[in-house]
């Protein structure tokens, strides 16, 4: 049963690990974002956010952005705050058993868990410049889309046909910050999949907490949107399923033991876990609006064992089975 467990937690963390961004390649290599899943903290009129970066595709150079509404802090991570949240909000596993009756297997307490230089370049100005894991990065002050194309591709990046409108997009709303890495691959180890990007943690200024979808729609496919949001509010935002909402108390915030994580949250804060599937075309900044209620709320996934399951599908046949022997021979007397 133990090992079910496991099995399940390991599953469920596995599952949801990637990040947010634009994807552009340095030629024309076929090379895509795949997934997102990110920490947002927001307190004070300040947002943080921890990205997971996977792309799939050509083993290549490639380059990932990211618009900010401010000035941006860049720095790095540790992916171990996103293994401690999936297993902090993973689901209890419960099994059915005879009757109706269930047998809860999942909760917490039973399982072995706790819980930078300036210079204007064609209208484009690189005004911070360095490195996370094996991402070379530059921020950016951009005044128009085309001006930042250009650069791009004077530094050899040929962004797709809808690059320009998205940028625009941004600056249009005075977004005109963009963190531009580029992935150096001889650092970088590829897997069939592809390769991870060491997580990136972004600060900015900003009146309301928003997470920038709209850039994923370059280089990105359709994809499974994960957001631990930590505010002062249970969250949500428009198409979002609720996975996970709890207080983080005195008790709960002296469990966590990733560092990182520690500087995100605080005594009193509330830890939402929203959950979406979206169609790239359909990719959208996503507004994180306060829920209707702080109520907490923990998903439960029912399974049954392979063994009663089978026994019960028998009995099934096997009734069945009576019954079409019993009208068969009462016909027969008729």
């Amino acid at each position: 049963m133990k090992k079910m467990i496991l099995f399940l937690m390991i599953f469920f963390i596995s599952t949801f690990l990637y990040g947010d961004g634009g994807i552009i390649p340095h030629n024309y290599e076929e090379i895509y974002e795949t997934g997102q899943t990110a920490v947002i903290s927001f307190k004070n009129n300040e947002e943080t956010l921890i990205l997971l970066v996977e792309v799939s595709g050509q083993e290549t150079e490639f380059m990932w952005i990211f618009p900010c509404p401010e000035v941006p802090e860049v720095d790095s991570s540790d992916s171990d705050l996103f293994y401690e949240l999936a297993v902090f909000s993973a689901p209890h596993y419960v099994k059915r058993g005879w009757g109706g009756c269930c047998e809860n297997t999942g909760n917490r307490e039973e399982s072995d868990y706790r819980y930078l230089g300036k210079g204007e370049y064609n209208g484009v100005d690189p005004i911070s410049n360095g490195t996370v894991g094996f991402l070379n990065y530059e921020v950016l002050y951009a005044t128009e889309a085309s001006l930042l194309l250009s650069y791009l591709e004077d530094n050899g990046y040929n962004a797709p046909a809808n690059a320009e409108e998205i940028f625009q997009f941004y600056i249009n709303k005075d977004w005109n910050y963009f963190i531009a890495a580029v992935c150096d691959t001889g650092n970088a180890n590829w897997y069939s999949y592809g390769t991870n990007i060491q997580p990136l943690k972004i600060s900015f200024s900003t009146n309301n907490p928003v997470y920038p979808l709209r850039i994923s729609r370059i280089g990105s496919q359709d994809s499974e949107i994960v957001l631990y949001i930590i505010s002062n509010h249970k969250k949500k935002f428009t198409g979002a399923e609720v996975k996970f909402a709890k207080w983080i108390d005195e008790e709960t915030y002296k469990n966590f033991y990733s560092n990182d994580l520690e500087e995100l949250i605080w005594q009193g804060s509330f830890i939402t876990k929203c959950y979406a599937f979206i169609e790239t075309d359909l990719m959208d900044d996503l507004k994180l609006e306060n829920a209707a209620d702080n109520d907490e709320f923990r998903e439960i996934i029912f399974y049954s064992s392979v063994p009663q399951d089978a026994i019960i599908f028998v009995c099934f046949l096997g009734l069945f089975w009576y019954y079409r022997k019993r009208v068969t021979k009462e016909e027969s007397y008729e």
